[in-house]
């Protein structure tokens, strides 16, 4: 979603390169309308949208089970001023490198491609175990605060030559207590 037709379409070639199927809008509303219909992985979205900004778009998405797992990338033309996004978003300022853009966007889709399957895991069962050299802590707490878990997690490291360590993260509802 952006009002620069020019750069929307520059970085909607950029996902096409990479066999991302890409849906363009130019104002909030267009965008809420088409990310209901097509519910996207990630939304590259302009800050300074026309009539819904970028961030109200998203904060609306995500109180729409259909699209709460829907991540964002937000385009900026200055700093954000204030505004916060969500600790699993990203943030682009302008100049846009386009190769870099790429980049993200490939680690976003990867990102939630193994946060789909492990989420599918943790649906099957009650407990998760695991190493996390195959997800990242980050990751593992954004797959529970998307799907508002609440438990105990609970680290432990052993490495050779140092001493165990132990930790304990509670979650209610998903977030970090």
């Amino acid at each position: 979603a952006d009002f620069k037709d020019v750069r929307a379409k520059a970085i909607g070639k950029l996902c096409a390169n990479h066999g991302i199927a890409t849906f363009f809008a130019a104002d909030g509303p267009s965008a809420l309308q088409l990310a209901l219909a097509e519910l996207p992985t990630v939304a590259i979205i302009a800050l300074q949208l026309p009539l819904i900004d970028g961030a109200k778009l998203a904060e609306i998405l995500r109180t729409n089970p259909r699209t709460q797992n829907t991540r964002f990338l937000f385009l900026s033309e200055q700093s954000l001023g204030g505004r916060q996004v969500e600790f699993y978003d990203e943030v682009v300022a302008e100049p846009i490198d386009l190769v870099a853009l790429s980049q993200r966007i490939e680690e976003i889709v990867m990102r939630r491609e193994k946060l789909d399957a492990l989420g599918e895991e943790v649906e099957r069962d009650d407990k998760l175990n695991g190493r996390l050299s195959q997800v990242s802590l980050a990751d593992l707490l954004q797959l529970f605060q998307i799907n508002r878990k609440t438990g105990v997690l609970e680290l432990q490291r052993k490495e050779k030559d140092f001493p165990e360590e132990r930790g304990v993260i509670e979650l209610v509802g998903g977030n970090v207590t």
